[in-house]
């Protein structure tokens, strides 16, 4: 039973990982596509 549960935990844990993992990756595409922080940066030293 006790294995049981630590086995819940473990699958439960691990999908959790995996989904932030795969949002992040996510994420980071689309603000690689539209979103530029160098370039952000550029255009601030420029209207300063």
């Amino acid at each position: 039973m006790k294995n049981l549960f630590k086995f819940i935990f473990f699958l439960i844990g691990g999908v959790i990982c995996l989904s932030i993992l795969i949002f992040s990756i996510y994420t980071d595409l689309n603000h690689n596509s539209t979103y530029n922080p160098a370039r952000l940066e550029k255009n601030f030293e420029k209207n300063q």
